[in-house]
Parts: C-alpha cells; structure tokens; sequence
C-alpha cells in the first residue's frame, strides 16, 4: 500500500492523494484504491509533461488529450468559461452594447406581457455583471460571449435550417443559413419551422382557434437549446 501510494505521488503532477485501504471479497483480501476529482486539473505523468503525458477515458480505453481538452481542463480549473473570456481580437463598440441592450429589454418585455410585469431598461453595467462585458480598470472589454450577441464574427456561429423530402435525409426541400446576433438567428429559424409545419385550427363553441400541429412554446425552447449547447 506505501508502495502504490509512493508511486503515485512521484509519477503524477499536481500531487495526488489517493484514499487507499483493504476489504475482504468472496474471501479474499484486496487492496482497495479510489482516486476522487481533484479541482487542479489537468493531472498528468510527470515524467511525459502536460502535453503528452495527459490521459481521458473514451468508453474502455486512455487516449492522449489533445489541445483542445488540455485548455478545457484548464478553464474548468480557474472556473471560468470560455463565454467570460475576454476577446482580444475584438474592441469594445458601445453602439453594439446599447442595441444589444434594446434587444435584451424586449425580449424581457415579450416574455413577462401575459403578466403585465413592468421591465426595467437594461444597461451595460447589465451586460458587466452578467459577464458579457468585462470592465478592466475603466476600461469596458468585449468577452467571448458578448461577440455572437452582436456583430457575431465567429465563422461557426450560425443556424442551419433544412426541410428533407421524407424520412431519409437526402433530397434538400429548404435550405437555409442564419448568421448575425443569436437571438436573430433564433428567431429566422423559429419563422423557418413555422413555415414548414401544418397550421390547422381548433372549433370551441363560437370561438375559432388557429393551433400550429406541434406546440411553438416547444418549438422555440428547443432551438435555444440546440443554439446554447
């Protein structure tokens, strides 16, 4: 037991303190290792270095981390998200933070309007303390989330929307590509479902009721979701 716990501590790095001790199993004795999360990841063979010496679980097997996780790992160490990291390719546009300030208020206005809830005006401090922006000594900063919520310049922050012939993915009957803020976005492929889905209508009494076939509450949740994976 000193010995395997010896040659853990020398091998890996940061130091790991494993919990180590005997049970008895169908008669016999065994030695018995847990090794818990440790919050200083990534954790990895000394004598490999960080680069190399990184390992994950994929189903059965270890694989080598590659770059991506190793900054991954890193980010989830300091707790902070990529979303809170500052975007130094970008400036800061105080126009852009005050449209997006705009759309945020009336969003918020949509989905308190069965409530009659007063919403009040959402400013960039807004936008600081919920970490789309940063402020630095005075200075206000871009993150990499406030980036795809304006002039959106990620290449792969966009909206694909397809409409199949039939049950097997091949023959296109709509195609479309949404870019710019997100919440645009959001809103051109919610239109887009909308007008490729039945709208039929529902008879109550006197009253005539039109109803798309599936519910469009769930029809928007489900874009954001898909959208803020």
């Amino acid at each position: 037991m000193d010995n395997i716990t010896n040659t853990i501590s020398d091998m890996c790095y940061p130091q790991i303190f494993p919990n180590i001790g005997l049970n008895t199993i169908e008669g016999k004795c065994v030695i018995v290792i847990e090794i818990y999360p440790g919050a200083n990841r990534p954790y990895y063979i000394k004598s490999l270095g960080k680069e190399a010496g990184t390992f994950i679980r994929v189903s059965g097997t270890s694989r080598p981390a590659d770059e991506a996780i190793l900054k991954d790992l890193e980010l989830q160490c300091s707790n902070h998200s990529f979303d809170e990291m500052v975007c130094i390719e970008q400036k800061f546009d105080i126009k852009q933070a005050e449209d997006l300030c705009t759309a945020i208020k009336k969003y918020m206005i949509e989905a308190t309007k069965a409530t009659n809830e007063k919403v009040q005006d959402v400013t960039v401090q807004n936008l600081i303390n919920w970490g789309i922006v940063k402020n630095s000594n005075g200075t206000l900063l871009p993150t990499n989330a406030f980036i795809p919520l304006t002039d959106n310049t990620f290449p792969f922050a966009k909206i694909q929307c397809a409409l199949f012939r039939g049950t097997e993915r091949v023959v296109f009957l709509d195609k479309r590509e949404f870019d710019g803020p997100l919440y645009e976005q959001i809103e051109e492929a919610y239109a887009f479902v909308l007008k490729h889905i039945n709208l039929g209508a529902e008879i109550k009494g006197l009253v005539r009721k039109e109803a798309y076939e599936l519910p469009v509450e769930v029809i928007r949740e489900a874009i954001v979701n898909a959208t803020f994976v």
